[in-house]
């Protein structure tokens, strides 16, 4: 993990800082109308060995929330894996974590990429369904569910 230095960025600094005092920096990363196209954590893999998990289609305070959620759960020993499907961090509705392999994840997590300096480290990915609890890859799911959660590594 890159260390805070004097010659750093204010957003560089801002990022490790987080990290160092909550164990866990969200990046949102909008699309150019202002909406969020998804949102990453950076730390869970140094402080909890834990790959950093990524979402898709939610909005800043819900993204933001929900990858606190996880980071919280983290830090009491909670391990969210590839394939897995959890329930309690999205009220009444499960979410599924999804393998993000290291160059797609490379691709998306430019500050997470920076912070670790090119070391490697895990990524998921964290899938939730529609109101009727259907996937994305699933048949009868709203193609607007559909299309806000690309889906960066196979799925069940």
């Amino acid at each position: 993990m890159r260390q805070i230095t004097d010659d750093l960025t204010e957003a560089g600094r801002e990022v490790l800082q987080n990290i160092a005092e909550h164990q866990v920096h969200v990046m949102n990363v909008t699309s150019e109308d202002g909406a969020p196209a998804f949102a990453y954590t950076i730390g869970l893999w140094h402080n909890f060995e834990q790959p950093e998990v990524v979402v898709f289609g939610l909005g800043v305070e819900a993204a933001d929330a929900l990858l606190h959620a996880v980071a919280e759960a983290c830090a009491v020993g909670a391990k969210f894996a590839a394939g897995e499907k959890h329930e309690g961090l999205l009220v009444d509705f499960a979410v599924r974590f999804l393998d993000v392999d290291a160059a797609v994840a490379a691709q998306h997590l430019g500050a997470a990429e920076w912070a670790y300096q090119g070391a490697p480290y895990g990524c998921v990915q964290l899938v939730w369904p529609d109101k009727e609890k259907r996937w994305p890859w699933q048949q009868g799911v709203r193609q607007g569910i559909r299309d806000a959660q690309p889906l960066l590594g196979p799925h069940p």
